[in-house]
């Protein structure tokens, strides 16, 4: 009986103990502490009382705001000293400084930046487009860019920009570089391009020249044509080819068609002032788009003109240099294969003409020079060949 009393009054003993422990166990605790709102000559703090510091509840979450005191100043960020203590949001948008927890005193500082101003535009542009081919190009599209900077020279980011293009205008956004860009057709002709910060009508702040141009066809010079030297032979050139020029890489078929494409034709520039490996046929030839960045005038691709490429011609031509005190009709003359080639001479007063010999003699049967005529003639051409008039004095 006494054993069955002992054990009934721990039973009890330890079933208080066990309420009281859940109870102190479940218990919240709740420490106040200070964020102090540091003043700033550029940003205010409200949304917090008439109070501060303000006194937060480590268990409560909380907002202040923050907002520029002057329009030329933003609030870039808010900076919490020590860190550690406290865990917020800064929302930039609405000024708002979320606290989700605050573990000790702390310090909050709002850090404003003054906002870029824009006040000076530069003008640049590039052509990203030629005009088509094989219609004659008579525009030409260009790409505008427009950096927009303070008076520091800062980028001035998300400004409004108009431009009147002289076809047009167009009110653009710079980006965050201070950068804005369009993309016009100009048509032969002069334009101004004019950019301000207020209106598309108001008064220039910068402004650049833009001039299209058109160019003449090429003339195309008979000597500088090298035929090939036989049938399916790929050994055909203009020479002498003027830098600005290009020519298309595959012969004409059908009159003045173009066979674009990889294994067809294309544009191509000349390489040591020449267009080689050429075959017999009818190729293109045209003056190339450039510009000239002193006056802004670009000048457009001209019309084309046409120079062939014959089979089995050579090209027998007098050596100049070495052929003194003669004077002649012409200074070149084709021939196809085994060909004779007659060029005019005669020589100067006080000299005669005395011997010819041509460079590559193995490749003719003869070459001499006819008194009865005046007249240089070789005979049995096979290749190119260089000519030169020998004279003595009479």
């Amino acid at each position: 009986m006494k054993i069955n009393k002992l054990i009934t009054a721990v039973l009890s003993l330890l079933l208080i103990f066990s309420s009281t422990s859940v109870s102190v166990f479940a218990k919240q605790t709740s420490t106040t502490y200070s964020a102090t709102l540091v003043k700033s000559a550029n940003a205010k703090w409200s949304g917090y009382g008439s109070k501060n510091p303000v006194k937060i509840k480590s268990t409560v979450s909380k907002s202040v705001y923050v907002k520029p005191t002057k329009s030329n100043f933003y609030v870039d960020s808010v900076k919490a000293s020590p860190a550690s203590n406290i865990k917020f949001k800064f929302n930039s948008k609405t000024g708002e400084v979320y606290i989700s927890k605050i573990r000790g005193n702390v310090e909050l500082t709002a850090l404003t930046k003054e906002k870029t101003v824009p006040s000076k535009i530069s003008i640049d542009y590039k052509i990203v487009e030629a005009g088509g081919f094989p219609v004659i190009p008579e525009d030409v599209r260009v790409e505008f860019s427009l950096k927009v900077t303070d008076k520091n020279e800062n980028n001035a980011s998300f400004a409004n920009v108009y431009v009147d293009y002289g076809l047009g205008y167009r009110t653009l956004k710079t980006d965050e570089n201070g950068i804005a860009t369009f993309k016009e057709t100009f048509p032969v002709g002069s334009y101004t391009i004019k950019a301000n910060l207020t209106s598309k009508k108001s008064e220039a702040i910068a402004s650049i020249p833009l001039n299209v141009k058109k160019q003449s066809a090429p003339v195309v010079d008979d000597r500088n044509i090298v035929n090939t030297t036989g049938a399916n032979k790929k050994d055909g050139a203009y020479i002498n080819a003027d830098e600005n020029l290009e020519y298309f890489t595959y012969p004409l078929s059908g009159g003045d068609y173009f066979v674009f494409g990889n294994d067809f034709g294309k544009w191509q520039s000349a390489q040591n002032n020449s267009f080689s490996s050429l075959g017999e046929g009818v190729y293109a030839l045209r003056y190339k788009q450039y510009e000239d960045r002193n006056t802004n005038t670009i000048y457009l691709f001209s019309k084309y003109n046409k120079f062939e490429i014959e089979r089995g011609k050579y090209v027998a031509s007098i050596d100049s240099k070495n052929s003194q005190n003669v004077n002649f009709e012409k200074t070149f003359a084709y021939a196809s294969q085994n060909d004779t080639v007659y060029i005019k001479a005669t020589a100067e007063s006080g000299y005669k003409i005395s011997g010819v010999k041509v460079n590559y003699p193995y490749y003719i049967r003869d070459a001499y020079y006819d008194e009865s005529t005046n007249t240089i003639v070789v005979v049995g051409v096979t290749r190119n060949l260089k000519i030169t008039v020998n004279t003595e004095k009479q």
